[in-house]
């Protein structure tokens, strides 16, 4: 667990370093349709790049977010890249 933990952080220290003068905006929503407001608000900012995580606690938790990266990665627009962290 705690690997995994230190291999998380540093992807997000890398991601920081290499967001130099980039705009990076951290976005909190709650939602009945979580890939479709995820990919909205993608959309509105004109991000390049999203990054989603959460944490593997729960086997209903894991089908949930696998899903729900599942649809925002079919339904991203254009040229918008996907991390998945956790």
């Amino acid at each position: 667990m705690a690997e995994r933990s230190r291999r998380s952080l540093s992807l997000f220290t890398r991601l920081e370093a290499e967001a130099q003068g980039q705009n990076v905006h951290e976005l909190y929503s709650v939602s009945d349709s979580p890939a479709d407001t995820l990919i909205d608000i993608a959309a509105t900012f004109g991000a390049n790049t999203v990054i989603l995580g959460g944490s593997k606690r729960a086997a209903l938790v894991n089908l949930l977010k696998d899903n729900v990266v599942a649809r925002v990665a079919a339904n991203l627009p254009g040229p918008m890249r996907l991390i998945v962290v956790g």
